[in-house]
């Protein structure tokens, strides 16, 4: 069966063709080729990480009863920087905390209280289940139905991220 783009669709295609498209172009270029551009361009990435890190680490604790604060940011924020750069396809992506992600955790936080279940095993087992979506969306190549959303998707998702909701 092929799909709109003519590409033939089986599970694991688009994964498969990600792999062939990058292996072997940023790493030959940007792993062997040391100079002082790319010593600069690791601290701006540096910077531009650990700063936020702290920031919303500091603002986690509040929302979390101290279950997660600044070191635990920063080590996320590390190990997911460090295994997108070697997996992701792109080097300089910047990760870290965000405000809906702040926003989530505090209503997870408060509804493992409300269930009264621990926080840390329900905010890891809210984390394996979407890692497993993402792995099936990956396998399947569901990336290419981003093309179906409107503007319209686009300006709700802009207006909800912008939008400041008091937290409890």
């Amino acid at each position: 069966m092929r799909s709109r783009c003519g590409l033939a669709m089986r599970p694991g295609h688009a994964i498969v063709d990600d792999v062939k498209r990058t292996l072997g172009t940023h790493w030959r270029t940007e792993m062997t080729n040391f100079n002082q551009k790319t010593v600069a361009i690791s601290f701006f990435v540096f910077f531009a990480c650990i700063a936020p890190a702290i920031t919303f680490g500091a603002i986690y604790s509040k929302f979390t009863n101290y279950w997660i604060g600044p070191v635990e940011m920063i080590v996320a924020t590390a190990w997911c920087g460090i295994l997108y750069a070697l997996i992701g396809g792109q080097p300089m992506m910047i990760n870290g905390g965000t405000g809906p992600v702040l926003a989530f955790t505090a209503v997870l936080f408060n509804l493992s209280e409300t269930l009264d279940v621990p926080f840390l095993t329900l905010n890891a087992w809210t984390g394996i289940w979407v890692g497993l979506y993402m792995a099936i969306a990956a396998v399947f190549g569901l990336n290419k139905y981003i093309l179906l959303c409107t503007r319209f998707t686009d300006e709700i998702f802009s207006t909800l991220i912008s939008v400041h909701l008091p937290l409890p």
